[in-house]
């Protein structure tokens, strides 16, 4: 690839910026006709191939004429479209097609952290209303839409903004009420199952790895007995419901603390 002048990587980067708000123009509501979807992830595709050359030189803060907040819109829609993607190929069993291709190490590398949205908390924890029904502020919101690692914790973010206090440390506050939720959601997937007294300690080191094994004889020590009469499934049915109930909990609750 023939690497080019900062001026010329800018000049190109701020051409598809206008291309995209003129084709896009924010709020976008939702893009109907596939036409269109392919259109703007292709934009979206160059945007973030230019940003994440253009990151590299000091300038670009100065010369990049995306706002924040613009650019996690744009992301966030991105995002949309690529679970929208991911979803449909589960269901028609095939890959996603080659005629999508989606930048999502890119987006990754400029994902938005815990620390952030934190920070994002105790700014306006002031603002809440009361109740359990409180507006969690836009810029909350959007934060959680745009990044890639926050989209399926969003609920958790949402219940904690609703419950932290107005005045204690939002770092510690957060940091118990995971672990309380951490706790009785992993008690109530062992109740559910009927998992054996090692069910908890295999999850937790899971957790603690960022992956549940599904090869050897851990899972499968912790599965219930067969029952006398039958019901519940077959065993294997029994195994792989087990095996996607503690990675879709391990997944929530990965990056959210140390163990």
């Amino acid at each position: 690839m023939e690497l080019l002048p900062y001026s010329e990587y800018l000049s190109i980067y701020l051409e598809i910026i206008e291309q995209l708000r003129m084709d896009f123009p924010l709020p976008i509501g939702s893009i109907a006709s596939e036409k269109e979807q392919k259109r703007f992830i292709d934009l979206m595709g160059q945007v973030l191939r230019l940003r994440n050359i253009l990151t590299s030189f000091d300038d670009f803060e100065g010369d990049d004429t995306v706002a924040p907040r613009e650019f996690e819109d744009y992301r966030s829609v991105y995002l949309d479209l690529y679970h929208e993607a991911h979803e449909r190929s589960k269901v028609d069993k095939e890959p996603i097609t080659d005629d999508l291709v989606f930048e999502t190490e890119l987006v990754k590398q400029v994902d938005i952290n815990v620390d952030y949205i934190l920070m994002l908390v105790e700014h306006h924890r002031g603002e809440r209303g009361d109740g359990d029904d409180r507006e969690i502020p836009v810029e909350i919101t959007r934060a959680l839409a745009a990044s890639p690692a926050l989209r399926g914790k969003r609920d958790l973010i949402e219940e904690f903004y609703r419950r932290v206090s107005l005045s204690g440390d939002v770092p510690t506050e957060f940091e118990s009420f995971i672990a309380a939720k951490r706790d009785s959601e992993i008690d109530a997937i062992i109740a559910t199952e009927r998992l054996s007294g090692g069910a908890r300690d295999f999850a937790y080191d899971s957790l603690r790895d960022g992956y549940v094994p599904d090869e050897g004889t851990g899972l499968s020590s912790i599965l219930p007995p067969p029952r006398r009469f039958g019901g519940g499934g077959s065993r294997e049915a029994i195994r792989t419901r087990v095996l996607n109930a503690l990675r879709t909990w391990v997944e929530r609750f990965s990056g959210l603390e140390g163990l």
